[in-house]
């Protein structure tokens, strides 16, 4: 007992220490995209401690209007007892409108499955939502095949919207494709609907790269539109570099468009350190 009491008070502390100390920059874009690109958490042998940091820097072009996005997202981890607690805070900001979002967060690791919750709160939120809950559910069918469904609640300034996603994904040796399907209902408008898929490859030991599409509608929703005309694509890839047995960096680019003018190119960069 005194040692998970032990375990509470670091995670706690390690939490204050994050909060107070989290770099105030710049932000994203929307949380569709976001969630498309989220890698899986990576943990170094023997360690139960994760921080994670990524930038972005992102070109827009809204019609004749150019414009800039940028994102810094800061993610803690700690594993106890094989469960994983976590807090992200990111910044965001769109032509220098800046949102922050705050969003804690737990991974349960079962024998042949997992279940992640997460709750997230907008602070001061223009244009990203003011709070979200997600859930969701991966189990193993067949050998290394796991079947997964998530589902999303998002609390906007003007509207709701519900999203589910079921998927798979396969692994295969170290590397590892996912699928998902995707479909989002905002209130007062039409359901929306869009795929995506991510494959990640092992080159060596120290090298992983990774690239992934999504096609559908709604992926960004910058417009206020019925969905039909809101159809579009994300493309993106990346590497991965093992700098240290318990430190990654990376590094992406991605092409997204969307109807009827929106067009949005990124660079990326990332830290992962674990302890």
């Amino acid at each position: 007992m005194k040692k998970l009491y032990g375990h509470c008070f670091g995670f706690a502390l390690m939490l204050i220490v994050f909060l107070v100390f989290e770099p105030v920059l710049f932000a994203d874009q929307v949380d569709t995209y976001k969630k498309i690109q989220e890698p899986k958490p990576f943990f170094g042998p023997g360690n139960n401690i994760l921080f994670d940091s990524s930038y972005e820097y992102s070109f827009v072009t809204l019609g004749a209007r150019r414009v800039h996005w940028k994102l810094l997202a800061s993610r803690l981890m700690y594993m106890i007892r094989g469960q994983i607690p976590y807090i992200e805070i990111t910044h965001h900001e769109r032509d220098r409108v800046s949102d922050i979002t705050i969003a804690p967060g737990v991974y349960f690791q079962f024998k042949n499955s997992s279940l992640h919750l997460e709750n997230g709160f907008g602070l001061d939120a223009d244009y990203i939502y003011r709070y979200q809950s997600t859930v969701e559910y991966e189990h193993r069918l067949i050998k290394t095949l796991f079947w997964k469904i998530g589902g999303r609640f998002l609390h906007y300034k003007d509207a709701d919207i519900f999203l589910t996603y079921p998927g798979f994904t396969y692994y295969f040796g170290n590397h590892y494709i996912s699928a998902n399907y995707g479909f989002s209902l905002t209130e007062s408008r039409s359901d929306a609907h869009w795929g995506s898929a991510r494959a990640n490859f092992a080159l060596s030991p120290e090298l992983n790269a990774y690239l992934g599409a999504a096609i559908g509608q709604r992926l960004f929703d910058v417009y206020s539109i019925e969905a039909a005309k809101q159809g579009g694509f994300i493309l993106f890839t990346g590497v991965e570099f093992r700098i240290f047995n318990n430190a990654k960096i990376r590094a992406g680019y991605s092409h997204s468009e969307e109807k009827p003018n929106f067009i949005k190119r990124s660079i990326d960069g990332g830290l992962s350190v674990t302890f």
